[in-house]
């Protein structure tokens, strides 16, 4: 194989298993305000990998919250994503060491 000069990827969920918590935390925020929404079947259509803008105007428009909830929402769900993290740890995807040590030899 020739020699790697440049390796690019998105780094968001491809090394380590960032989808699983950040449902749960969602999970626990909506419970959190009291908002009744399928939250998986939100979270695989309208939050993963969607922006902020996207995000606020899809949840207002379920859970008829204002704008100023959302983002009491938002600073929950980081601080609910955090108490995961610390609590259970995070895991790290299948590939990730042998990806890491195949691109560190390639140098």
């Amino acid at each position: 194989m020739n020699k790697l000069d440049l390796v690019i990827f998105d780094m968001d969920g491809l090394l380590l298993d960032t989808e699983t918590i950040s449902l749960a935390a969602w999970k626990k925020s909506f419970k959190n305000y009291n908002i009744n929404i399928d939250t998986e079947k939100l979270f695989f259509t309208k939050i993963l990998g969607s922006n902020e803008t996207s995000i606020k105007n899809t949840m207002m428009e379920l859970s008829k919250i204002d704008e100023e909830t959302f983002y009491d929402i938002i600073d929950n769900q980081i601080e609910e994503a955090f108490n995961i993290v610390m609590e259970d740890g995070i895991s790290i995807k299948k590939g990730a060491v042998e990806l890491i040590n195949f691109l560190n030899d390639k140098k």
